[in-house]
């Protein structure tokens, strides 16, 4: 599949890997494990307000989550509509949409397929 490369002409050798993006078809819904949606999830650990969200509305509502913060970010959506979109309550998506802002702002670096939908400035 060639996702790692090991480059032995440096000391010590260094491992690079490509990005990868995970699809879950369930249900007829797909969910997107992207390198944001991932550091999202893991964030649960030190960010409350990511558990309490995930705790309540679950991993497939966060991922929308992160996708309307992109959204939001580029300006196509004000956070009022993406939490109607989004179908929980105003504070909770407004908490939620707060605390992606951390994490887009940290992928960008690192998530090729965030850098390629959102629109910097």
């Amino acid at each position: 599949m060639d996702l790692l490369a090991r480059h032995e002409d440096d000391r010590p050798p260094p491992v690079t890997a490509e990005p990868i993006r995970l699809f879950s078809d369930t249900d007829g819904n797909g969910l997107v494990a992207s390198p944001a949606l991932i550091d999202a999830i893991g964030r649960q650990l030190d960010t409350d307000d990511i558990r309490v969200f995930v705790d309540r509305q679950g991993v497939p509502k966060l991922a929308a989550a992160l996708h309307y913060a992109v959204r939001i970010r580029n300006a196509e959506l004000t956070q009022r509509a993406a939490a109607s979109k989004l179908d929980v309550h105003l504070v909770d998506a407004m908490t939620i949409f707060s605390a992606l802002e951390n994490v887009l702002d940290n992928a960008i670096t690192y998530d090729p397929y965030l850098s390629e939908t959102i629109q910097l400035d």
